[in-house]
């Protein structure tokens, strides 16, 4: 039977009542030798031990699969004298064998190969490893972390789920390294389990736009959420289990909102449906409107990488010859003139919300812009409070308001971004016959720098980066793709036309402007076209229900004047219909 030597010296066996030793779950996780066919490692109870290794978790340090073991490998030889090499990856290859066994197995080069594997040699033991691309990334991401650790789960019957993997830093006594999570959604001949999983415990996230309180989780918690399965259709919406929404909350996951939030004010899932209905996901059906979609943000990254410093209106010719009107040099907003591709992606990057709504607003003030007195009561014959202080505070608190149900709505559909599909698909993670062809192609043909690549933080720090398929050093945000959030908040040419009597060029200018910062976010690559258009009708429909109320508690207006005017216009103006809207402006 398998053994090791837990911190205080005991040994550890396999045995039906349990481990042999005191091992307290909080135990500082130091390693010592067996020496021998032993595996190194140490055993970890969860907190429902049954006695029987179930649901528990067991280290595996330096693992050594046979009794026998060479100076060349762990494995030893085969009958003909081959050398078998240690498989870190696939469980049950012998089941009727140990732990150490069950986790690793052994295979010959040949059959390394037929996995998927390759060969690499531990230099510190001289052991051979059969090593598959998620243990390849592990042991790049940290060059000075130089072993592999296996987590696997145990069940009664003697099988073991792999799990993934952890480096360790030999110097510090193989103290545990608590990286992000191995990004491994399941190969399945269906994806249509898929969602968002672009999230880990490593108390790390970059940028000042965030209130940052991470909590202070003991090795036992951080192991046990480190080494979670990823969350797939089940978990989804996330109110389905409130463990669900405790692990998220502890994890950099951005703004984890569920609808019973306090600051939700209207049924998420009556928005949701009044906005046409929740998001497509990936699928086997080659037809899904997922597909084009995707499709659509693969040709974008693609130009995005190879001319990035070209105008971005050469994009916009670029995606018409492809048969796309996403993107036509007159929906260009006047303050973007002349932008590069890579400043168009840039000023939709971590700046303040509503900031692109707040320069419109200066430009129409230096205009002059005519306030709806049929509306808002009347003061004065010149008025600062009355229009240029309410103008700022109508669009700060719209953003506001319609950002929590915003994000109840992705937390509830849970769509993957593109970059976790797009790294999915080429990491062998979703069967190829399940991409249309030539989306397939493009995507293994220009993309092949995500093989094995890792959305561990800091980003760029590994080699390859997962996060490269984006415009931004760390990617998407760590929160699902649908609806997206700055489309939501990008409403001035709703609201303004409730307020005030803009004329037809301004209305066309605060189209341009929230359709521009809805749109750059493709351009980025962190969003598809659905939810974009989504967000911008959410945005709208959000507001459509507040605005009136709001503007008569807070500057006295004629609440049913309000209303009747917001309908009207949110009636005719709906953005799935955003061409002819340019179109008109174009005329």
């Amino acid at each position: 039977s398998s053994a090791a030597l837990g911190a205080d010296g005991k040994r550890l066996r396999k045995k039906n009542n349990g481990p042999e030793g005191d091992m307290e779950a909080e135990r500082k996780l130091q390693v010592h030798s067996t020496g021998g066919g032993g595996v190194d490692g140490i055993y970890i109870p969860s907190d429902s031990d049954d006695g029987n290794f179930v649901n528990n978790f067991f280290l595996f340090a330096a693992p050594i699969c046979h009794e026998s073991s060479s100076a060349v490998n762990g494995c030893g030889t085969d009958a003909k004298g081959n050398d078998l090499y240690l498989d870190i990856c696939s469980p049950n290859l012998l089941p009727d064998s140990t732990i150490s066994q069950s986790a690793c197995g052994c295979l010959d080069q040949a059959g390394c190969e037929a996995t998927g594997g390759s060969m690499m040699v531990d230099m510190d033991t001289g052991v051979s490893l059969c090593v598959r691309p998620e243990e390849e990334v592990c042991a790049k991401a940290h060059p000075d972390y130089k072993r592999l650790n296996v987590m696997a789960n145990m069940h009664a019957n003697g099988s073991v789920n792999y799990w993934g993997c952890q480096c360790v830093r030999i110097e510090r006594n193989m103290e545990l390294l608590f990286t992000a999570r191995t990004f491994a959604p399941p190969t399945t001949p269906d994806p249509s389990i898929l969602r968002f999983n672009k999230f880990d415990f490593t108390g790390s996230i970059p940028g000042n736009v965030f209130i940052k309180n991470f909590p202070t989780m003991t090795d036992a918690e951080k192991l046990k959420y480190e080494n979670m399965p990823d969350l797939s259709a089940p978990e989804y919406p996330v109110t389905a289990s409130s463990d669900t929404v405790d692990l998220l909350r502890k994890s950099n996951a951005i703004s984890v909102i569920t609808e019973e939030d306090y600051e939700i004010k209207h049924n998420v899932q009556d928005v949701i449906a009044a906005i046409g209905g929740p998001p497509t996901h990936p699928t086997c059906d080659l037809s899904s409107s997922f597909w084009g979609e995707l499709q659509h943000v693969v040709h974008v990254a693609k130009y995005r990488r190879a001319n990035g410093n070209q105008d971005s209106a050469n994009l916009a010719n670029h995606l018409q010859t492809l048969g796309y009107n996403d993107w036509l040099p007159h929906y260009i907003p006047t303050l973007w003139s002349g932008d590069t591709v890579t400043q168009v992606a840039e000023h939709v990057h971590d700046e303040p919300p509503g900031d692109w709504q707040t320069r419109l607003i200066h430009q129409f003030l230096a205009q002059g812009l005519e306030v709806d007195y049929s509306i808002m009561p009347e003061r004065s014959a010149v008025e600062f409070i009355g229009a240029v202080v309410r103008l700022y505070d109508i669009n700060t608190h719209f953003i506001n308001y319609v950002a929590p149900h915003n994000f109840a709505a992705k937390w509830h559909a849970g769509r993957a971004r593109p970059e976790e599909v797009v790294h999915a698909i080429v990491n062998g993670k979703i069967n190829s016959s399940c991409v249309p062809a030539e989306l397939y192609n493009d995507i293994i043909g220009n993309f092949a720098d995500l093989k094995g690549a890792t959305f561990d933080y800091p980003y760029g720090a590994s080699d390859p980066d997962g996060t490269a398929f984006t415009a931004y050093e760390e990617g998407s945000p760590r929160h699902p793709a649908w609806p997206a959030m700055h489309s939501a908040a990008s409403n001035i040419s709703f609201w303004m036309q409730v307020v005030f009597k803009p004329t037809d060029a301004q209305v066309c200018e605060a189209m341009k402007i929230d359709y521009g910062v809805s749109y750059a976010r493709t351009i980025a690559g962190v969003h598809y076209k659905r939810d974009n258009l989504d967000g911008l009708n959410m945005g709208k429909e959000v507001i459509r229900r507040d605005i009136a109320k709001y503007l008569h508690n807070h500057f006295d207006a004629d609440e049913a004047a309000a209303q009747a005017k917001a309908d009207a216009i949110a009636q005719s103006f709906d953005w799935n219909n955003y061409k002819q809207l340019f179109d008109k402006c174009n005329s």
